[in-house]
Protein backbone atom coordinates (compact mmCIF):
# COMPACT_ATOMS: atom_id res chain seq x y z
CA UNK A 1 0.00 0.00 0.00
CA UNK A 2 1.48 3.35 -1.21
CA UNK A 3 1.13 6.45 1.08
CA UNK A 4 0.22 9.83 -0.48
CA UNK A 5 0.45 13.08 0.71
CA UNK A 6 -2.53 15.07 0.13
CA UNK A 7 -2.80 17.43 -2.93
CA UNK A 8 -1.28 20.81 -2.37
CA UNK A 9 -2.04 23.82 -3.70
CA UNK A 10 -0.03 25.43 -5.52
CA UNK A 11 -0.62 29.49 -5.04
CA UNK A 12 -2.03 31.08 -8.71
CA UNK A 13 0.68 33.61 -9.78
CA UNK A 14 2.34 30.37 -10.91
CA UNK A 15 0.46 30.42 -14.24
CA UNK A 16 -3.29 29.73 -12.86
CA UNK A 17 -2.44 25.98 -11.52
CA UNK A 18 -4.35 25.59 -8.29
CA UNK A 19 -3.75 22.15 -7.49
CA UNK A 20 -1.61 19.00 -8.19
CA UNK A 21 -2.60 15.34 -8.18
CA UNK A 22 -1.65 13.16 -4.50
CA UNK A 23 1.77 11.81 -4.28
CA UNK A 24 4.53 9.48 -2.53
CA UNK A 25 6.90 12.03 -2.75
CA UNK A 26 9.00 14.30 -4.06
CA UNK A 27 11.64 13.84 -6.28
CA UNK A 28 14.55 16.39 -8.63
CA UNK A 29 16.28 13.08 -9.32
CA UNK A 30 14.99 10.43 -12.00
CA UNK A 31 17.98 7.85 -10.46
CA UNK A 32 16.04 7.68 -7.72
CA UNK A 33 13.08 8.22 -7.98
CA UNK A 34 9.86 6.10 -7.18
CA UNK A 35 6.56 4.92 -8.92
CA UNK A 36 3.91 7.47 -7.46
CA UNK A 37 6.20 10.75 -6.90
CA UNK A 38 6.12 13.97 -8.40
CA UNK A 39 8.80 15.41 -10.37
CA UNK A 40 10.31 18.51 -9.95
CA UNK A 41 12.60 19.62 -12.89
CA UNK A 42 15.33 21.99 -12.09
CA UNK A 43 17.49 23.76 -14.38
CA UNK A 44 20.64 25.32 -12.95
CA UNK A 45 24.07 25.79 -14.74
CA UNK A 46 24.92 22.11 -13.91
CA UNK A 47 21.97 20.74 -14.54
CA UNK A 48 18.43 20.56 -16.65
CA UNK A 49 15.72 18.56 -15.48
CA UNK A 50 13.71 19.65 -17.99
CA UNK A 51 15.23 17.37 -19.93
CA UNK A 52 14.47 14.53 -17.65
CA UNK A 53 10.64 14.80 -17.22
CA UNK A 54 10.16 12.03 -20.26
CA UNK A 55 12.44 9.86 -18.38
CA UNK A 56 10.39 10.47 -14.72
CA UNK A 57 7.31 9.79 -16.85
CA UNK A 58 8.29 6.99 -17.84
CA UNK A 59 9.76 5.31 -14.46
CA UNK A 60 5.86 6.03 -12.58
CA UNK A 61 6.24 9.55 -11.53
CA UNK A 62 2.10 10.84 -11.23
CA UNK A 63 2.73 14.14 -12.18
CA UNK A 64 6.43 16.67 -13.25
CA UNK A 65 6.56 20.51 -12.59
CA UNK A 66 8.81 22.43 -15.36
CA UNK A 67 9.71 25.94 -16.54
CA UNK A 68 8.35 27.13 -20.23
CA UNK A 69 11.95 26.85 -21.01
CA UNK A 70 11.50 23.36 -22.49
CA UNK A 71 7.56 22.65 -22.59
CA UNK A 72 6.56 19.12 -23.19
CA UNK A 73 3.04 18.38 -24.22
CA UNK A 74 1.60 15.71 -21.13
CA UNK A 75 -1.27 16.12 -19.03
CA UNK A 76 0.64 15.00 -16.69
CA UNK A 77 2.98 18.22 -16.82
CA UNK A 78 2.59 21.49 -15.09
CA UNK A 79 4.20 23.95 -16.84
CA UNK A 80 5.50 26.85 -14.21
CA UNK A 81 7.80 29.84 -14.27
CA UNK A 82 9.98 29.09 -11.35
CA UNK A 83 10.02 25.07 -10.29
CA UNK A 84 11.93 25.83 -7.17
CA UNK A 85 9.56 27.66 -6.36
CA UNK A 86 7.05 25.12 -6.34
CA UNK A 87 9.40 23.03 -4.25
CA UNK A 88 9.18 25.57 -1.54
CA UNK A 89 5.93 26.61 -1.89
CA UNK A 90 4.80 22.57 -1.37
CA UNK A 91 7.61 22.27 1.51
CA UNK A 92 6.04 25.47 3.52
CA UNK A 93 2.91 24.34 3.45
CA UNK A 94 3.73 20.47 4.59
CA UNK A 95 5.41 21.96 7.14
CA UNK A 96 2.06 23.03 8.36
CA UNK A 97 0.89 19.34 8.97
CA UNK A 98 4.34 17.60 10.64
CA UNK A 99 3.08 17.80 14.04
CA UNK A 100 6.15 16.30 15.75
CA UNK A 101 8.90 18.06 17.39
CA UNK A 102 11.27 19.76 14.86
CA UNK A 103 15.38 20.25 15.48
CA UNK A 104 17.19 22.47 12.89
CA UNK A 105 21.35 21.90 12.81
CA UNK A 106 23.36 24.60 11.37
CA UNK A 107 27.64 25.74 11.82
CA UNK A 108 30.73 25.82 10.61
CA UNK A 109 31.44 22.28 11.05
CA UNK A 110 29.84 19.00 12.23
CA UNK A 111 26.24 19.50 11.23
CA UNK A 112 25.93 16.36 9.42
CA UNK A 113 27.45 13.96 11.99
CA UNK A 114 24.78 16.24 14.60
CA UNK A 115 22.09 15.63 12.71
CA UNK A 116 22.62 11.85 12.19
CA UNK A 117 23.42 11.56 16.27
CA UNK A 118 20.50 13.41 17.04
CA UNK A 119 18.35 11.03 14.31
CA UNK A 120 19.91 7.58 15.64
CA UNK A 121 18.99 8.61 19.18
CA UNK A 122 15.79 10.09 18.59
CA UNK A 123 15.00 6.55 16.39
CA UNK A 124 14.78 4.95 19.95
CA UNK A 125 11.92 6.97 21.08
CA UNK A 126 9.59 7.52 18.41
CA UNK A 127 9.18 7.46 14.49
CA UNK A 128 12.18 9.82 13.70
CA UNK A 129 12.83 11.15 9.86
CA UNK A 130 16.03 13.32 8.91
CA UNK A 131 17.21 15.38 6.41
CA UNK A 132 19.35 13.20 3.45
CA UNK A 133 22.89 13.23 3.20
CA UNK A 134 23.97 17.06 3.50
CA UNK A 135 20.84 18.30 2.10
CA UNK A 136 21.07 21.91 3.98
CA UNK A 137 20.53 24.58 1.19
CA UNK A 138 17.73 25.96 -0.94
CA UNK A 139 16.99 22.59 -2.52
CA UNK A 140 17.83 20.30 -0.35
CA UNK A 141 16.03 21.94 3.20
CA UNK A 142 12.79 22.07 1.28
CA UNK A 143 13.18 18.91 -0.98
CA UNK A 144 13.44 17.33 2.78
CA UNK A 145 10.80 18.90 4.67
CA UNK A 146 8.35 17.78 1.44
CA UNK A 147 9.43 14.37 1.77
CA UNK A 148 9.00 14.34 5.60
CA UNK A 149 5.81 11.64 6.57
CA UNK A 150 3.27 14.18 8.75
CA UNK A 151 3.20 11.67 11.66
CA UNK A 152 7.09 11.70 12.36
CA UNK A 153 7.50 12.22 15.97
CA UNK A 154 10.24 13.66 15.82
CA UNK A 155 12.19 15.80 12.71
CA UNK A 156 16.26 16.62 12.35
CA UNK A 157 16.78 19.13 9.39
CA UNK A 158 20.21 20.44 8.45
CA UNK A 159 20.79 23.72 7.38
CA UNK A 160 24.18 25.34 5.74
CA UNK A 161 25.45 28.21 4.44
CA UNK A 162 28.14 29.90 2.24
CA UNK A 163 26.73 33.70 1.56
CA UNK A 164 25.16 35.60 3.73
CA UNK A 165 21.63 36.01 4.04
CA UNK A 166 20.99 32.32 3.21
CA UNK A 167 19.75 30.73 6.66
CA UNK A 168 17.05 33.15 7.58
CA UNK A 169 15.03 31.83 4.49
CA UNK A 170 15.85 28.41 5.33
CA UNK A 171 14.66 28.50 9.11
CA UNK A 172 11.28 29.76 7.31
CA UNK A 173 10.69 26.32 5.94
CA UNK A 174 11.45 24.39 8.68
CA UNK A 175 10.17 26.49 11.64
CA UNK A 176 12.12 24.68 14.40
CA UNK A 177 11.01 24.08 17.76
CA UNK A 178 14.85 23.51 19.10
CA UNK A 179 17.61 25.26 17.12
CA UNK A 180 21.44 23.69 17.31
CA UNK A 181 24.45 25.17 16.99
CA UNK A 182 27.88 23.57 16.52
CA UNK A 183 31.19 25.37 16.51
CA UNK A 184 32.08 28.79 14.49
CA UNK A 185 35.17 29.08 12.53
CA UNK A 186 36.39 30.17 9.27
CA UNK A 187 34.61 27.98 7.16
CA UNK A 188 32.99 30.24 3.66
CA UNK A 189 35.00 33.55 4.98
CA UNK A 190 35.39 33.88 1.33
CA UNK A 191 31.99 35.35 1.07
CA UNK A 192 31.93 37.15 4.74
CA UNK A 193 33.41 40.02 5.92
CA UNK A 194 34.92 38.51 9.15
CA UNK A 195 33.81 35.54 11.47
CA UNK A 196 31.55 37.63 13.26
CA UNK A 197 29.20 37.92 10.57
CA UNK A 198 29.62 34.46 9.85
CA UNK A 199 28.67 34.34 13.58
CA UNK A 200 25.61 36.36 12.75
CA UNK A 201 24.14 34.54 10.15
CA UNK A 202 24.54 31.68 12.18
CA UNK A 203 22.80 32.98 14.88
CA UNK A 204 19.72 33.44 12.10
CA UNK A 205 18.76 29.30 13.45
CA UNK A 206 17.34 30.68 16.26
CA UNK A 207 13.99 30.96 15.83
CA UNK A 208 12.04 28.93 17.89
CA UNK A 209 11.71 28.33 21.12
CA UNK A 210 15.25 26.63 22.50
CA UNK A 211 18.61 27.31 21.19
CA UNK A 212 21.55 24.79 21.75
CA UNK A 213 25.20 26.35 21.73
CA UNK A 214 28.50 25.26 22.58
CA UNK A 215 30.23 27.36 25.38
CA UNK A 216 33.29 28.66 23.48
CA UNK A 217 30.63 30.47 21.07
CA UNK A 218 32.10 33.46 19.87
CA UNK A 219 30.21 36.68 19.52
CA UNK A 220 28.14 36.00 22.92
CA UNK A 221 26.66 39.44 22.96
CA UNK A 222 24.45 38.16 19.77
CA UNK A 223 22.76 36.25 22.50
CA UNK A 224 20.93 39.11 24.01
CA UNK A 225 19.45 39.99 20.57
CA UNK A 226 16.89 36.17 20.97
CA UNK A 227 14.25 36.13 23.17
CA UNK A 228 14.90 31.79 23.55
CA UNK A 229 15.86 29.82 26.34
CA UNK A 230 19.20 28.87 26.15
CA UNK A 231 20.85 25.51 26.82
CA UNK A 232 24.37 25.35 26.18
CA UNK A 233 27.22 22.41 25.97
CA UNK A 234 31.27 22.47 26.06
CA UNK A 235 34.06 19.67 27.24
CA UNK A 236 34.58 21.48 30.78
CA UNK A 237 31.83 24.05 31.37
CA UNK A 238 28.09 24.28 30.44
CA UNK A 239 24.56 23.00 31.14
CA UNK A 240 26.00 19.68 29.62
CA UNK A 241 29.67 18.98 30.20
CA UNK A 242 32.54 16.28 30.33
CA UNK A 243 32.36 15.29 34.66
CA UNK A 244 34.53 12.34 33.90
CA UNK A 245 36.86 11.04 31.14
CA UNK A 246 38.52 7.43 31.64
CA UNK A 247 39.19 6.44 28.18
CA UNK A 248 41.19 3.15 29.31
CA UNK A 249 38.26 2.03 30.73
CA UNK A 250 35.55 3.65 27.59
CA UNK A 251 33.84 5.55 30.45
CA UNK A 252 32.64 9.05 30.08
CA UNK A 253 30.43 10.32 32.90
CA UNK A 254 28.67 13.52 31.76
CA UNK A 255 26.84 16.44 33.96
CA UNK A 256 23.49 17.72 33.23
CA UNK A 257 20.89 19.67 34.83
CA UNK A 258 18.95 16.25 35.27
CA UNK A 259 21.74 13.71 36.94
CA UNK A 260 24.97 12.52 35.27
CA UNK A 261 25.10 10.18 32.21
CA UNK A 262 27.39 7.42 32.15
CA UNK A 263 28.41 5.63 28.69
CA UNK A 264 30.68 4.11 26.31
CA UNK A 265 31.10 6.67 23.38
CA UNK A 266 32.43 5.26 20.12
CA UNK A 267 35.70 8.05 20.21
CA UNK A 268 37.05 9.58 22.29
CA UNK A 269 38.62 12.48 19.99
CA UNK A 270 37.41 15.28 21.52
CA UNK A 271 35.35 17.16 18.43
CA UNK A 272 33.24 13.77 18.71
CA UNK A 273 32.90 14.02 22.28
CA UNK A 274 32.08 17.65 22.12
CA UNK A 275 29.56 16.64 19.46
CA UNK A 276 28.16 14.13 21.39
CA UNK A 277 27.40 16.63 24.00
CA UNK A 278 25.57 18.98 21.91
CA UNK A 279 23.39 15.74 21.12
CA UNK A 280 22.46 15.61 24.17
CA UNK A 281 21.92 19.09 24.95
CA UNK A 282 19.51 18.77 22.53
CA UNK A 283 17.64 16.72 23.93
CA UNK A 284 16.80 18.09 27.58
CA UNK A 285 13.99 19.47 26.61
CA UNK A 286 11.97 16.38 25.61
CA UNK A 287 10.52 14.01 28.58
CA UNK A 288 12.75 10.86 27.68
CA UNK A 289 15.08 8.93 28.88
CA UNK A 290 18.66 10.52 29.04
CA UNK A 291 20.61 8.02 30.38
CA UNK A 292 19.18 5.87 27.30
CA UNK A 293 19.87 8.24 25.18
CA UNK A 294 23.41 8.27 26.26
CA UNK A 295 23.79 5.12 25.57
CA UNK A 296 22.40 4.84 22.14
CA UNK A 297 25.16 6.96 21.46
CA UNK A 298 27.54 4.03 21.94
CA UNK A 299 26.12 2.54 18.90
CA UNK A 300 26.96 6.14 16.68
CA UNK A 301 29.68 5.58 14.76
CA UNK A 302 31.70 8.49 12.57
CA UNK A 303 30.40 8.61 9.31
CA UNK A 304 32.04 7.98 6.04
CA UNK A 305 34.48 10.85 5.36
CA UNK A 306 33.68 12.40 8.77
CA UNK A 307 36.38 9.88 10.62
CA UNK A 308 35.08 6.50 9.81
CA UNK A 309 37.80 3.92 9.87
CA UNK A 310 38.93 2.27 6.75
CA UNK A 311 41.19 -1.22 7.12
CA UNK A 312 43.13 -2.31 4.39
CA UNK A 313 43.88 -6.06 5.90
CA UNK A 314 46.45 -7.39 3.00
CA UNK A 315 48.35 -3.59 3.62
CA UNK A 316 47.70 -3.91 6.94
CA UNK A 317 47.18 0.19 6.93
CA UNK A 318 44.29 1.84 8.38
CA UNK A 319 42.43 5.05 7.28
CA UNK A 320 41.00 7.64 9.26
CA UNK A 321 38.68 8.97 6.86
CA UNK A 322 37.85 12.78 7.24
CA UNK A 323 37.71 13.34 3.18
CA UNK A 324 34.06 15.02 3.31
CA UNK A 325 35.28 18.59 3.57
CA UNK A 326 37.87 20.59 5.11
CA UNK A 327 37.31 24.16 7.83
CA UNK A 328 40.26 25.34 9.55
CA UNK A 329 38.54 24.74 13.35
CA UNK A 330 37.68 20.79 12.11
CA UNK A 331 41.35 20.75 10.03
CA UNK A 332 43.27 21.97 13.60
CA UNK A 333 40.88 19.34 15.59
CA UNK A 334 41.45 16.46 13.67
CA UNK A 335 45.13 16.99 13.15
CA UNK A 336 45.24 17.33 17.52
CA UNK A 337 43.36 14.50 17.66
CA UNK A 338 45.43 12.66 15.32
CA UNK A 339 49.06 13.68 17.68
CA UNK A 340 47.58 11.85 20.62
CA UNK A 341 46.36 8.93 19.23
CA UNK A 342 47.47 5.65 20.11
CA UNK A 343 48.20 3.35 16.57
CA UNK A 344 50.13 0.17 16.15
CA UNK A 345 52.33 1.82 13.84
CA UNK A 346 53.43 5.20 12.13
CA UNK A 347 51.42 8.01 11.70
CA UNK A 348 50.96 9.34 7.85
CA UNK A 349 49.71 12.79 7.21
CA UNK A 350 47.90 13.18 3.83
CA UNK A 351 46.16 16.25 3.90
CA UNK A 352 44.18 18.55 1.38
CA UNK A 353 43.80 22.21 0.81
CA UNK A 354 40.93 24.12 2.40
CA UNK A 355 38.67 25.84 0.60
CA UNK A 356 36.49 29.09 0.29
CA UNK A 357 38.76 31.38 2.74
CA UNK A 358 39.40 33.93 0.25
CA UNK A 359 42.71 36.01 1.41
CA UNK A 360 42.59 34.57 4.31
CA UNK A 361 43.45 31.42 3.03
CA UNK A 362 47.71 31.42 2.84
CA UNK A 363 47.57 32.59 6.26
CA UNK A 364 45.00 29.48 7.62
CA UNK A 365 47.44 26.90 5.77
CA UNK A 366 50.27 28.38 7.36
CA UNK A 367 48.98 28.42 10.71
CA UNK A 368 48.41 24.84 10.49
CA UNK A 369 52.60 23.78 10.43
CA UNK A 370 52.60 23.92 14.08
CA UNK A 371 49.66 21.70 14.62
CA UNK A 372 51.20 19.80 11.16
CA UNK A 373 54.70 19.51 13.39
CA UNK A 374 53.01 18.14 16.53
CA UNK A 375 52.01 14.95 15.35
CA UNK A 376 55.36 13.50 14.62
CA UNK A 377 54.17 11.61 11.31
CA UNK A 378 56.84 9.68 9.66
CA UNK A 379 55.27 11.23 6.29
CA UNK A 380 53.81 14.39 5.17
CA UNK A 381 51.49 14.53 1.55
CA UNK A 382 50.33 18.20 1.33
CA UNK A 383 47.93 18.73 -1.71
CA UNK A 384 47.11 21.93 -3.50
CA UNK A 385 48.56 25.30 -3.63
CA UNK A 386 47.52 26.91 -0.52
CA UNK A 387 50.12 24.32 1.22
CA UNK A 388 52.84 24.97 -1.10
CA UNK A 389 54.48 27.15 1.42
CA UNK A 390 53.84 25.05 4.09
CA UNK A 391 55.34 22.04 2.45
CA UNK A 392 58.53 24.10 1.78
CA UNK A 393 58.85 25.37 5.89
CA UNK A 394 58.10 21.58 6.90
CA UNK A 395 60.79 20.44 4.74
CA UNK A 396 63.37 23.26 6.03
CA UNK A 397 62.82 21.99 9.73
CA UNK A 398 63.74 18.06 8.33
CA UNK A 399 60.43 16.80 8.04
CA UNK A 400 59.68 14.14 5.41
CA UNK A 401 57.22 15.74 2.94
CA UNK A 402 55.50 15.38 -0.30
CA UNK A 403 53.54 18.25 -1.85
CA UNK A 404 51.64 18.05 -5.16
CA UNK A 405 48.99 20.11 -6.56
CA UNK A 406 46.92 17.40 -7.07
CA UNK A 407 46.23 13.57 -5.24
CA UNK A 408 46.84 11.49 -7.79
CA UNK A 409 50.42 12.81 -8.50
CA UNK A 410 51.50 11.74 -4.73
CA UNK A 411 50.60 8.12 -5.03
CA UNK A 412 53.30 6.20 -6.84
CA UNK A 413 55.20 7.97 -3.17
CA UNK A 414 52.97 7.31 -1.31
CA UNK A 415 52.94 3.40 -2.38
CA UNK A 416 56.56 3.14 -2.38
CA UNK A 417 56.91 4.83 1.41
CA UNK A 418 53.81 2.90 3.36
CA UNK A 419 54.42 -0.30 5.60
CA UNK A 420 52.37 -2.28 7.36
CA UNK A 421 50.68 -1.31 10.38
CA UNK A 422 50.50 2.59 9.25
CA UNK A 423 47.91 4.59 10.04
CA UNK A 424 46.87 7.81 7.75
CA UNK A 425 45.08 11.02 8.00
CA UNK A 426 43.08 11.89 5.05
CA UNK A 427 41.17 15.20 4.95
CA UNK A 428 40.86 18.02 2.29
CA UNK A 429 38.09 19.80 0.99
CA UNK A 430 35.79 17.91 -1.32
CA UNK A 431 37.55 19.64 -4.29
CA UNK A 432 40.40 18.12 -3.42
CA UNK A 433 39.59 14.98 -4.46
CA UNK A 434 40.89 13.24 -1.00
CA UNK A 435 38.76 10.70 -1.23
CA UNK A 436 40.48 9.28 -4.10
CA UNK A 437 42.89 7.83 -2.18
CA UNK A 438 40.50 4.95 -0.81
CA UNK A 439 40.35 3.65 -4.19
CA UNK A 440 44.07 3.76 -4.14
CA UNK A 441 44.32 1.31 -1.65
CA UNK A 442 41.74 -0.70 -2.38
CA UNK A 443 43.09 -1.57 -5.64
CA UNK A 444 46.58 -1.85 -4.04
CA UNK A 445 45.47 -4.15 -1.32
CA UNK A 446 43.05 -6.03 -3.78
CA UNK A 447 46.10 -6.67 -5.96
CA UNK A 448 48.26 -7.79 -3.37
CA UNK A 449 46.11 -10.14 -1.82
CA UNK A 450 45.64 -12.08 -5.72
CA UNK A 451 49.24 -11.96 -5.45
CA UNK A 452 49.46 -14.00 -2.46
CA UNK A 453 46.71 -16.36 -3.52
Amino acid sequence: MMNFFTANKIETSYDGISSLPPYSGVSIDTRTLMPGELFIALDGNNFKGHQFVQEALKKGACAAVQSFEAPFVDSRVFLVKDPLAVLQNIAQQHRKIIKGVCYAVTGSVGKTTTKEGLAHVLKHFGKTYASASSYNNHIGVPLSIANCPAETQYTVFEIGTNHPGEISPLVSYVNPDVSVLTSICEAHIENFENLQSIAQEKFEIFSGKIGILPTHCPFKALLDQKDIHWITYGMNEGDVHVEYLNEVNSILRVKTPWGALTYRPSSFCPHWIEGNLGILAALLSEKIDLQKAAESLSSFFPLKGRGALMHYDTLNITCIDESYNAAPLAMRACIQAFGVRDVPGRKILLLGEMGELGDHGPKLHKDLTNYIENVKAAHIFLVGKLFEESAKILSKKGHSVYWGMEIFSLFNALKSLLISSDTLLVKGKNAAKMNKIFQFLEEWNNSKKNQEI
